[in-house]
């Protein structure tokens, strides 16, 4: 077997120093560790300080000591999204994360004598943050520091939150929180004293809720939220902190520079420890782990104590939908009802789902049938759209919230309209994927209806900011067919408007390769806007997101309670995907497939593009 080489160290370092700093520590206890590590195959070559840290933290309990080494190097090796790709000049994810966060040592002691580690964002963007990416940094950041003072009386943390809002809450994910939980309580060889976060918005206690689920009593019990400074006094002097929080220290910008220097001087260090860190599961005596052994399977969370996480939408009632709507009749519901009883391929509808279709279709029986055949069809035979709708599990919807946005508008046009309003809130084309974010379209609208029912009307209104050739590039016929023979075919609205605000040329690209599966009725509702002049003879402006021109709000913060309504109502949209979904083999007659509802994929023979 070869002889593995001792994991590097980005500090020099004196054993002697060690010992006379901690009495405690007995070099026949560090013998003793040392040569349990050597009978663990499958754990990387510990130093000297790596051993006297493992045992300080864990107050020199040989069994405590064990299982943190354990759980340490276990943890770092399969959770890649914290610990892979740490050069710190050769990861570009990560130089936006170093000019996204910044973590560092401040100088001076709290109160009772603990070592200050102090994190910020550097802005209020939440376009460029990457909660896998800041972690990364300030793990590497933690860790030279931890490596630089050796062992310490310990450490406080403490975060400023004044720049942190719901669209920074919406790039996070309980997967994610919960590794980071479990590895500063399970791994991480320090005494943590303390967890501060100041300048805190309303929406820290969001974070907190999403974090407490996996929190043990200590740590919850270490948080402190001060709104002021005040109260932080009681254990920091606030004066050590930077200026921008309070503090008489030096500028963040200069403690920052400063980090960057230190961080990027330790890149072969990095790329050394990363190589030779990681865990040989081949080697472990019995079972090998997974991330799955250490974390669950992502997206499986069955419950999350969070007040608002299963706070379901309720479904509207039927009996309010007959209040509401004095041309739906009970008895066509009910024929309806004797028709569905009669399809053996649908799934299951409710009455109010019954008036919903019946109302679309301005109460006409024979086309209500046909939209809801058609609504479920499409529905089971475009995956792409309609499949893998786990708001919390699935990656690529997880991409698509931090791509687009989709949000229903709190207010509603003068004639009663609801106005689903979408946009991209990251520029990238490289980022954009049409289905998912077609999926996350039909997402929002489903559970709008669910909770609303019937309506006016609704209008449809894309803002093409930020849309150019790269974004049209990524769009197939295909796909535009598919959502456009959906939206015209069954989805139960009664569309009122077609609108694209912020136009530019390429606007003629989409158009033309849209055409072609545009029905009159829907071209006719159709409307391209270059200024806010020519919408607002449809619409109030003033209804829009901010940055659209309106008074409604940031449009982050409103794309934020967007994606949280989806999360918290997760087990429907699992239910939803599990029960409402056409059995083929039930259907009277011929079973149908994608191709019979859109022909065969790239079969087009000429689209008038020019």
């Amino acid at each position: 077997m070869a002889t593995k080489k001792m994991l590097p160290l980005p500090y020099p370092y004196s054993l002697e120093e060690e010992l006379k700093k901690n009495p405690k520590i007995k070099m026949s206890d560090i013998e003793l560790l040392r040569e349990w590590c050597e009978k663990q195959q499958h754990l990387p070559k510990l130093t000297d300080l790596h051993l006297i840290m493992f045992l300080h933290s864990n107050y020199y309990s040989m069994e405590a000591a064990k299982s943190t080494i354990e759980n340490f190097f276990t943890i770092r090796s399969h959770v890649p999204e914290f610990f892979a790709n740490r050069d710190p000049l050769g990861s570009k994810e990560l130089r936006q994360a170093f000019n996204t966060a910044f973590v560092t040592e401040l100088p001076g002691l709290s109160n009772q004598g603990e070592k200050i580690l102090f994190a910020s964002l550097l802005h209020n963007d939440p376009l460029h943050y990457s909660f896998e990416d800041c972690c990364k940094y300030f793990f590497m950041a933690s860790d030279m520091i931890g490596l630089r003072n050796g062992t310490c009386d310990g450490y406080i943390f403490i975060g400023d939150a004044s720049n942190v809002s719901f669209g920074h809450v919406g790039r996070m994910s309980p997967m994610g929180m919960k590794k980071l939980v479990m590895y500063v309580q399970e791994g991480i060889p320090v005494r943590l004293k303390g967890i501060h976060f100041i300048n805190t918005p309303s929406v820290m206690d969001l974070i907190m809720n999403m974090a407490k689920p996996f929190m043990k009593g200590e740590l919850w019990n270490m948080i402190h939220l001060h709104s002021s400074l005040k109260t932080l006094e009681e254990f920091v002097s606030p004066d050590l902190l930077p200026k921008e929080s309070g503090g008489k220290a030096r500028s963040i910008m200069q403690f920052n520079e400063e980090q960057m220097k230190e961080i990027d001087s330790k890149r072969e260090w990095f790329i050394e420890e990363e190589k030779l860190s990681k865990v040989d599961e081949s080697l472990r005596i019995g079972k090998s782990k997974t991330a799955n052994d250490l974390f669950g399977v992502e997206g499986t969370f069955k419950k999350l104590e969070i007040d608002s996480i299963m706070a379901l939408v309720q479904p509207v009632k039927y009996e309010d939908e007959l209040k509401k709507n004095s041309d739906l009749k009970d008895e066509d519901v009910q024929m309806l009802k004797d028709w569905h009883k009669k399809q053996p391929h649908l799934p299951p509808m409710t009455e109010a789902e019954l008036a919903l279709f019946l109302y679309s279709n301005y109460y006409r029986i024979e086309t209500t049938k046909t939209t809801i055949d058609t609504y479920y069809t499409v529905r089971t035979h475009v995956p792409e759209f309609f499949a893998n709708r786990d708001p919390l599990g699935v990656k690529e919807l997880r991409k698509s919230f931090q791509t687009i946005t989709v949000q229903v508008l709190d207010k509603t046009t003068p004639d009663g309209y609801a106005i689903l309003y979408g946009r991209l809130i990251d520029e990238d084309p490289s980022n954009y994927v049409y289905n998912d974010g077609m999926k996350f379209l039909s997402m929002v609208i489903d559970l709008w209806q669910r909770k609303e029912g019937t309506i006016a009307g609704h209008i449809i209104l894309f803002d093409m900011k930020n849309v150019v050739f790269g974004h049209a590039a990524r769009l197939s016929p295909m796909g535009l067919k598919k959502y456009l023979y959906y939206l015209q075919e069954a989805l139960p609205v009664r569309l009122k408007g077609f609108h694209f605000m912020n136009i530019t040329p390429v606007m003629d690209v989409i158009l033309n390769m849209m055409k072609p599966f545009m029905k009159k009725e829907l071209l006719d509702m159709l409307h391209t806007h270059t200024t806010l002049d020519t919408l607002s003879k449809f619409l109030p402006v003033d209804i829009l997101p901010n940055e659209a021109g309106g008074k409604a709000g940031p449009v982050m913060e409103l794309h934020a309670k967007s994606v949280k309504l989806l999360e918290e109502n997760r087990d429907w949209f699992l239910e939803e995907e599990r029960t409402k979904r056409v059995n083929e083999s039930l259907r009277p007659g011929k079973g149908k497939s994608a191709t019979d509802l859109f022909g065969v994929e790239g079969t087009f023979k000429k689209l008038e593009i020019d």
